[in-house]
């Protein structure tokens, strides 16, 4: 830490809460979250072979007046609704969660062998260091790049908050940092 008093950064981002740069990191980051889908999708996927194979006739022959084996199919598409909605609302859910604690401003200094963060809200503070030895993949897309780290944390660094020519020194910073940990998904 006290040569870091000393360096100079390489890169440095300070970006601001933005939603649309939030909701592509969430669905960005939904697709290493396996666990997450799963969840969802195993009571579906486990009852599907019940209804089709032991379900009421109307499955096979889609003729029945009894009011009963009629409803049947709101048991399937209510679920699916619901778990539609609940998906598709989740960035903005998440993103208004917390008003007072979200960050008003995020700096971010990509330092030789280690990043550090600051956070700062109305009414706390953050701040921390992450070594380059902790991050697990790296990621570039067309609007942002993206950090996991320590299995569990994820950092997004939207474009749109750089100066010019940082896009191009953060690429190169994380290939000769991370090598094959390093994908761009443009």
């Amino acid at each position: 830490m006290e040569e870091q008093a000393n360096e100079q950064p390489i890169v440095e981002i300070t970006k601001q809460p933005d939603y649309k740069a939030y909701r592509k990191f969430y669905w960005f980051s939904a697709r290493y979250r396996p666990m997450a889908w799963i969840i969802w999708l195993a009571p579906v996927l486990l009852s599907m072979p019940n209804i089709v194979w032991n379900g009421p006739d109307w499955v096979h022959t889609w003729q029945q007046e009894n009011i009963i084996e009629l409803s049947f199919p709101l048991f399937i598409i209510v679920p699916f609704i619901v778990l539609f909605i609940v998906i598709a609302t989740a960035p903005r859910r998440l993103f208004n969660r917390n008003k007072k604690s979200r960050p008003l401003e995020t700096t971010t200094a990509f330092f030789e062998s280690q990043f550090t963060y600051s956070a700062t809200s109305q009414n706390r503070s953050d701040s921390g260091c992450v070594g380059y030895e902790s991050v697990n993949k790296a990621y570039e897309t067309r609007d942002a790049f993206y950090l996991k780290y320590e299995d569990k944390h994820w950092s997004f660094f939207p474009k749109k908050f750089f100066a010019p020519g940082q896009a191009a020194i953060l690429r190169a910073l994380f290939t000769c940092k991370f090598g094959e940990k390093f994908k761009m998904k443009l």
